[in-house]
């Protein structure tokens, strides 16, 4: 099968640079927001598709996290994810080293694994503190 080559475009470069450069994973709609600051030009559908060709290229993570939307992270190494439940702020959650998590889990009989999505739930420190008052 041949790889699929894709244009790398202006606006492409310009997601692509506004997720690596912010390190508290964006939601696409921030992402939109932060581009047309750049480029007042950019759509939303550009900016969507972008997003997504640019995860599915590896060089950015889409962050899957349940009742809320994705958000995209400029780090595409292993590491796991923790959302705060009141602000659904999302932050890194780094994984101890020597610790191999996909060799650990059990799949189904017949499947093999691949990678792994984990997102830790709580609440983030300014949260909590918040909460004790």
């Amino acid at each position: 099968m041949r790889a699929i080559h894709y244009r790398n475009t202006p606006q492409r470069k310009l997601v692509l640079d506004t997720v690596r450069n912010r390190h508290d994973h964006p939601s696409a709609d921030e992402v939109y927001k932060e581009a047309r600051g750049t480029d007042p030009h950019i759509s939303r559908g550009t900016v969507y598709r972008n997003l997504k060709l640019l995860s599915q290229q590896g060089l950015i993570s889409r962050v899957q996290t349940a009742g809320s939307v994705d958000r995209f992270d400029c780090r595409t190494g292993d590491h796991f994810h923790f959302m705060c439940e009141i602000c659904e702020k999302v932050m890194d959650v780094d994984i101890p080293p020597g610790m191999d998590v996909d060799s650990r889990i059990v799949p189904p009989e017949g499947a093999e694994v691949h990678g792994h999505w984990v997102v830790l739930r709580g609440l983030c420190p300014d949260c909590l503190k918040n909460e004790k008052r």
